[in-house]
């Protein structure tokens, strides 16, 4: 899998990863609300 090969060569601390997810959340819940409710 790519992205195993990622982490691995590029190890990233699990928060940032988690922090990465929750902007990514916030900003999709902030420009595409109606698509966020419908899913």
């Amino acid at each position: 899998d790519a992205c195993g090969v990622r982490v691995t060569e590029l190890p990233i601390p699990p928060e940032k990863i988690l922090e990465g997810l929750r902007a990514r959340d916030a900003a999709r819940a902030t420009l595409q609300p109606a698509a966020e409710v419908r899913a």
